[in-house]
């Protein structure tokens, strides 16, 4: 494909090079054989075409075991991208079955320099634990979007069920009662003592803290008995993309990227609605999954069953949920000037647009990326253009597929693949990667003809 054009010209390289000596071989007996007596000519010229189809069968097959080589080098590349976040590389980098000397002994180093990282990494923030551990107050820290970021075990006794970091806070505190702690402290310089309404139990008393430079709340409880229970944290939680409008010349490896997908009561743009809307936020490669959407839409109208069995939500699950026109300012408030991406993301903008058009509120058209339009350009050959497909093909693990936000992940995940196929062909700003998308004018016509909003 286009986006492996290195290692498709070594292989070039390697064949071409190969016919060159073979040919070289043919030329030199040739010169020989003109020297010589005739009677000699027989033999020679057998000798000589032979020592040139050997030379090329055994060029061949180097060739051969190179191109498998470059193979095996692209999938470790894609498997180490993956890794990237805190993880290591798959079981089968290990297997002498699956792989070769060389690219196990890298992978080796691979992992190693992965785990080094980790390590590197992990230090500070245990020798931060032990600390916060240590102190006789219970210490709460809560992200603005309300995930928690950091509970120590004084403060994880106070509430049933325990809170967990990465989940929200609401399922402990009521909304407005945190909202109205968080206030309380804006209003007092930073820091207040508050009451906070808890959902299971009574009022809390809690000593609120804003933290102004990182965004979110510190709430501290006193008067805990000491917990041996472990300090859970990922701060991280905390961190924000980069907030800027991106230009045509802006480089992919540095693009604001909201990836969305949305499930629907049908296929049809015109007359379908929505029923589940999700959205998570890239920089770049970089994944923030603590920065994601993720709604119930009550269509309006019963779900047929048939969409129901490929996305399992039903009409009981979205009694109580808001209707589009409630929930669309909320999505463009989550778009902000991202570039939106996704796979056949013209069907989901086409339904937004309609929805709009129903609630009679104004719809602006975000700037947009098809990972189908990208994988069709990158390899014209392509027919399936499943996202699925796609996956294996980058080799992205798939979970929580026909999910909006189990959809959103995947696609994420290949998405920040593509980036790498497409810096390999050339690609690399969010213009070129533009006009490289409508490369592929047979899907994109198919989609224009069924009413989707298809980018340039």
């Amino acid at each position: 494909m286009a986006g492996r054009g290195g290692s498709g010209s070594a292989r070039r390289g390697l064949f071409l090079a190969a016919a060159a000596v073979g040919l070289a071989l043919l030329l030199l007996a040739g010169v020989l054989l003109a020297d010589l007596a005739w009677d000699h000519v027989g033999l020679l010229q057998v000798l000589a075409l032979a020592g040139a189809a050997l030379a090329l069968a055994a060029l061949w097959v180097l060739t051969t075991l190179v191109d498998g080589h470059f193979d095996e080098l692209e999938r470790l590349t894609g498997d180490t991208l993956g890794a990237q976040d805190g993880g290591t590389l798959p079981p089968r980098w290990s297997d002498r079955a699956e792989s070769g000397e060389e690219s196990r002994r890298l992978a080796q180093a691979v992992n190693q320099v992965l785990a080094r990282r980790r390590l590197q990494g992990d230090g500070p923030d245990d020798r931060l634990a032990a600390v916060v551990a240590a102190v006789d107050e219970g210490l709460l820290v809560i992200t603005e979007t309300g995930l928690i970021s950091l509970v120590n075990g004084a403060a994880s006794q106070l509430f049933d069920p325990p809170p967990q970091v990465g989940t929200s806070i609401y399922h402990q505190i009521h909304r407005d009662s945190l909202a109205e702690a968080a206030d309380l402290a804006r209003r007092a310089e930073g820091r207040a003592t508050v009451t906070l309404d808890l959902v299971e139990g009574g009022p809390l008393a809690a000593r609120a803290v804003l933290l102004e430079e990182h965004g979110g709340l510190l709430l501290c409880f006193a008067g805990v008995d000491a917990c041996e229970a472990a300090l859970q944290h990922d701060l991280s939680l905390h961190d924000q993309p980069p907030d800027f409008v991106p230009e045509p010349a802006t480089r992919l490896i540095d693009l604001p990227v909201v990836v969305l997908d949305g499930e629907t009561t049908g296929l049809d743009v015109a007359a379908d609605r929505l029923v589940s809307i999700a959205g998570v936020r890239l920089h770049g490669t970089r994944i923030y999954r603590h920065l994601v959407f993720d709604r119930l839409v009550n269509p309006g109208v019963p779900i047929p069953r048939a969409s129901t069995a490929v996305h399992g939500i039903s009409d009981r699950m979205v009694e109580g949920a808001e209707p589009a026109a409630g929930v669309l300012p909320a999505v463009a408030d989550f778009l902000g000037d991202t570039v939106v991406v996704g796979h056949n993301i013209g069907f989901d903008l086409a339904l937004l647009a309609a929805e709009a058009r129903r609630a009679g509120l104004i719809w602006r058209q975000p700037r947009s990326l098809d990972t189908g339009h990208l994988a069709a350009a990158l390899d014209p050959g392509l027919t399936d253009l499943n996202l699925d497909t796609l996956a294996d093909r980058y080799s992205v693990r798939v979970e929580g597929r026909h999910t909006a936000l189990g959809d959103c992940l995947l696609t994420a995940a290949v998405w920040r693949r593509l980036l790498r196929e497409l810096e390999g062909a050339g690609i690399v700003t969010l213009g070129e990667a533009e006009a490289f998308a409508r490369r592929a004018e047979r899907l994109i016509r198919l989609q224009r003809q069924a009413g989707w909003v298809v980018a340039g």
